[in-house]
């Protein structure tokens, strides 16, 4: 088990201008040593109750296209692809494209 003083993961969603929407942008890591154990879902879970509290009615984010495990989280949580963007970034020198969900 961690040290209770020792992050293993982070989750950020920065307030969009306008209230009612809030997008996440490469905001979620969990440490590679405690994946698969439930703490991104424990991190949305805590979005979740914040984005309710708070009025939010709309939360997307954008992931890379071959992060797996990322979409399969979000898919998991109920977000659906929106949109492609093709070659939105450049992962290990080649063009990958990202996924609005």
């Amino acid at each position: 088990a961690p040290d209770r003083d020792e992050v293993v993961g982070f989750l950020s969603a920065p307030a969009q201008p306008r209230r009612d929407l809030c997008e996440l942008r490469a905001v979620i890591g969990i440490r590679a040593t405690h994946r698969r154990q439930g703490i991104g879902t424990r991190l949305f879970a805590a979005l979740f109750d914040w984005a309710r509290a708070s009025g939010v009615q709309r939360l997307s984010l954008r992931v890379e296209a071959n992060n797996l495990a990322a979409r399969g989280l979000y898919e998991k949580l109920g977000f659906v692809v929106e949109e492609v963007i093709p070659q939105a970034v450049r992962i290990d020198g080649r063009l990958v494209d990202d996924l609005v969900m």
